[in-house]
């Protein structure tokens, strides 16, 4: 029913989904949000839903059908990415958000009857060329036979799936699919991908059942270049907060990581020690509002802040969570 990558490392999702739709295939969720750190999983789970949902034979994972050719290829008329990038009218000129436009179309699509069990997968993207671990994500993809929208090897250039957010999302598209997103028509779903579900407005998330996908990348050795610098955390010297941020800066730089994902591996890094520290619900609870600094410190990177400065900021406001 699933792909091997979903079965190997995603135990949770594939047992409850697959009791699910072997059971009834129509009480599936008409609104998900998925959320975690591994956006490309989202994206292959959302994409595996739809393969399931509109199979024309048994929803085995090697189904040949029409159907699953079709969604597997990215081009099914009925499971549809919709992002910044994708599902855009063509009075649509917006580039940084999904406008009220392409919620107007989305719900203009759905007053027609349909065959299909349909899905809108709801994300934001880029087209860019591929850091080294989203190579390896875009390898897995592929290797499970799914497809991105957009794809230019010869360039080297990919659609990238991200996670949604209210800069991106913003409040009144989101308010203008509440309705269609409470009662929409039959064998009809909404998959939202994000980092964390508080990254959408309340009214989607209380309409729609959360799923956590975990990520098999963030191991221990993954996180070597945070414990390396920081592995005296939570005390953090405010006369070496430049320093430590430079390192940091230049030492992902070398790994060829993202801004974006340095953050990650920071946040990864204070929930791995907040869970060795369990016993100490104190502690825990100023991680936690570590991991909230630095989430907004990844918001600060959306808004043109330089890496260097909203890592020093970062650094600085859990420096003053702990004195």
């Amino acid at each position: 029913m699933f792909a091997p990558f979903i079965k190997n490392n995603l135990k949770f999702i594939n047992d409850y989904f697959s009791l699910l739709l072997n059971n009834n295939k129509s009480t599936f969720p008409q609104s998900i949000i998925l959320y975690g750190e591994d956006i490309f999983a989202q994206y292959l789970l959302a994409l595996n839903f739809g393969k399931i949902l509109n199979c024309q034979n048994t929803s085995e994972f090697n189904c040949n059908c029409i159907n699953c050719n079709w969604i597997t290829t990215n081009s099914h008329p009925a499971v549809i990415t919709v992002s910044k990038l994708d599902f855009k009218p063509d009075n649509d000129n917006s580039k940084t958000v999904i406008s009220v436009k392409q919620t107007l179309a989305l719900k203009n699509l759905l007053a027609t009857t349909s065959e299909y069990h349909r899905i809108f997968i709801i994300c934001d993207a880029d087209i860019k060329t591929p850091n080294k671990n989203e190579k390896e994500k875009i390898s897995i993809l592929k290797s499970n036979n799914f497809s991105f929208p957009y794809e230019d090897e010869e360039h080297n250039k990919f659609w990238i799936p991200k996670g949604l957010n209210q800069k991106v999302f913003q409040e009144e598209s989101a308010n203008s699919l509440l309705k269609v997103i409470e009662e929409p028509p039959p064998r009809t779903s909404f998959i939202f991908l994000t980092k964390d579900k508080t990254d959408l407005i309340e009214t989607i998330i209380s309409r729609s059942q959360c799923f956590y996908v975990p990520s098999k990348y963030m191991q221990d050795n993954d996180l070597t270049i945070i414990f390396d610098t920081l592995k005296f955390y939570p005390e953090i010297n405010p006369f070496e907060i430049g320093d430590i941020a430079t390192t940091l800066i230049n030492q992902s730089d070398t790994l060829n990581l993202e801004p974006e994902e340095l953050f990650t591996k920071f946040q990864q890094f204070i929930k791995k020690t907040a869970l060795n520290n369990t016993d100490n619900p104190t502690y825990v609870a100023k991680m936690l509002d570590d991991i909230n600094t630095l989430n907004k410190a990844q918001m600060q990177l959306k808004s043109y802040i330089k890496p260097q400065a909203a890592l020093e900021n970062a650094l600085f406001s859990i420096y003053k969570n702990w004195t």
